[in-house]
Formats: C-alpha cells, structure tokens, sequence
C-alpha cells in the first residue's frame, strides 16, 4: 500500500520540521512549502492526499503575502486538486467567526495551534477516509 502524502504549508520552519517528522514517524509522506507560490507548484506537480494549511503566511518583512484561504481557493478552482481535504490550521488568534468562516468556505476543517497531537492525526485519518469517499462518488457519477 503506498503511503499518504501530507503537504504541510506554513511559514514556521521548526513547525515545518517538527510535524514532518511526526508523520514520518506515522507512516505519511511529507511535503512542505513556507509560502503560496511554492505550495501551489508543488500541488500541481504531485498533488497529495491532505493539506495542512497555515491562514496566515507572511514574508521576511511580517508582511502577510499569500494567505490561506487565497491558496484554498486557487486549489478548489483547479480539478486536479478540488477534492483534496484541507485542514486549516494557525497560531494567529482566530475569532470564532473566522474559523466558521474558513469552514463556511468549504474548508474541511481548522485547528488552532497549539493543538493535541492524537486529534490531529485522528482528524488527518477521518479526512482521508472521507476524500476517498469522495472520490468512489466520482467515479461512480
């Protein structure tokens, strides 16, 4: 059975490199990417089984450059890569009525660092099962 691919897109190198070595551990493939352009190429070459996906990217200035939900959306627009399950995730204080507004937007789900580890890997193994039912769905259309 080939392993899962994880894209971890976040501008937090140590996140980066510690939650890669998390799925390592758990048997997942990881790709990773600290800014939009390079995310967006990456999906498109190889487009993985979920994205983990910071709201909130920003540049070496602090200046916020190529949001989440700007990347969502680019994602959902292209068939390649509209069913894959994209957990939102940020250590920015989120208001309740942003978050909703992420999931409103068709975001699978979001998570609000520091999260636990066991619901993160249990909420990445739901929206896997999930997604592949997605897919049996469409082939079967």
């Amino acid at each position: 059975m080939d392993k899962k691919i994880v894209m971890i897109i976040d501008d937090d190198r140590e996140f980066l490199e510690e939650m890669s070595e998390l799925l390592v551990s758990k048997g997942y493939k990881v790709k990773t990417a600290e800014d939009g352009d390079t995310a967006i190429e990456k999906v498109k070459q190889v487009p993985p089984d979920i994205i983990l996906l910071d709201i909130k990217l920003k540049d070496n200035s602090g200046l916020t450059i190529f949001d989440g939900l700007t990347i969502f959306d680019e994602l959902k627009k292209m068939k390649k890569t509209s069913t894959i399950p994209i957990i939102a995730i940020s250590g920015a204080y989120v208001k309740n009525y942003q978050s909703n507004y992420f999931l409103l937007h068709g975001i699978d789900d979001f998570i609000a660092k520091p999260f636990s580890i066991v619901k993160l890997l249990e909420n990445i193994e739901e929206k896997l099962g999930t997604k592949n039912k997605r897919n049996a769905v469409r082939r079967d259309i």
